[in-house]
């Protein structure tokens, strides 16, 4: 039996293209997921598959279901995931406290009525979530065995500025989001003995003269007219973090695509099996930033991340 797993990217509200390529990609496999690896938003969406049994595919399926259940219903808007202060707390917030603009406790709440940590432990698949330290620079894998488990997983999504940075129990750690330094943790399920790896990437990804490149859907003149002159700062923080940690799943699977090209080439390799790597990124992007969590949009991606998965000639 082949050992699959499962890599979700960092992406904000666009995690819920994921769902819908989970909904679709399931229904093809005849194996199990085995191992799932997020990042960020990705992290909230492979905790939740990891509490199905990695025993049988038909049984990770409905786990998928109440996944969408979850971000179409659960999730209603921006203010089922935070609150947003009036426009002078915020900047008392963040100018003279030095503190994030966001407070996520609605979804913390959430996440945490949610998530059943029995299930996690039980379930027989290799899950973790990853996050940076940002007293050591160190990106690191939570387990849910971790006694630092929650720390990390909310660390993970905790967005520099925009959400406040999360202490481990021992106060030895200061946690954010992993997309600061790897958008996806692709290395990750490698390490843990996958033989074929599924990438859910949020981002667009095309290819041009045989190499994978991230399209910039506000990069254009006219588009940036249209949009980014009337963004807010908010936006324009996100975007930035966004520009910066695009290019490194480029990297991610590029370092991926070399190991198995030098397990299938070279003798000294014979004892290794090589990755079979499948991409999946949707072929459209959808209005707004990354936070807004609009009902309507997230519904459409849903529905676009379905047609990905059930393409596998859309793959990368």
């Amino acid at each position: 039996m082949p050992k699959i797993a499962v890599v979700l990217c960092a992406g904000g509200d666009n995690g819920a293209l994921q769902v819908g390529m989970l909904r679709s990609l399931l229904s093809r496999l005849c194996d199990p997921v085995r191992i799932w690896r997020g990042s960020s938003v990705g992290s909230i969406n492979a905790a939740w598959m990891g509490q199905a049994s990695a025993t049988c595919p038909g049984l990770q399926m409905p786990y998928a279901r109440t996944l969408e259940h979850l971000w179409t219903e659960e999730i209603a808007g921006a203010h089922s995931i935070y609150k947003k202060p009036c426009w002078l707390s915020q900047g008392i917030r963040i100018f003279l406290k030095g503190r994030a603009m966001l407070d996520p406790a609605p979804l913390k709440s959430l996440l945490r009525k949610k998530i059943d940590m029995h299930l996690l432990r039980t379930s027989g698949a290799d899950v973790a979530v990853q996050a940076v330290d940002l007293v050591t620079g160190e990106l690191k894998d939570y387990h849910p065995d971790d006694l630092d488990w929650w720390a990390g997983f909310d660390g993970s999504w905790s967005i520099p500025l925009t959400f406040p940075a999360v202490c481990s129990p021992t106060f030895s750690e200061v946690l954010a989001d992993s997309g600061v330094m790897s958008q996806s943790p692709l290395p990750s399920a490698v390490h843990a003995g996958a033989d074929v790896v599924y990438v859910l990437a949020t981002h667009q990804l095309y290819r041009e003269a045989g190499k994978l490149k991230v399209l910039h859907p506000y990069s254009t003149p006219s588009v940036f007219y249209d949009y980014w002159a009337k963004a807010s700062e908010k936006d324009k923080a996100v975007r930035a973090l966004d520009l910066m940690i695009a290019e490194v799943l480029i990297g991610d699977i590029e370092r991926t695509q070399f190991w198995t090209r030098a397990v299938c080439r070279d003798p000294a390799f014979a004892t290794k099996r090589p990755i079979e790597l499948h991409i999946l990124s949707p072929r459209k992007m959808f209005p707004g930033t990354s936070l807004d969590f609009e009902p309507s949009i997230i519904r459409a991606q849903i529905e676009h991340g379905k047609e990905i998965g059930a393409d596998p000639t859309t793959w990368l």
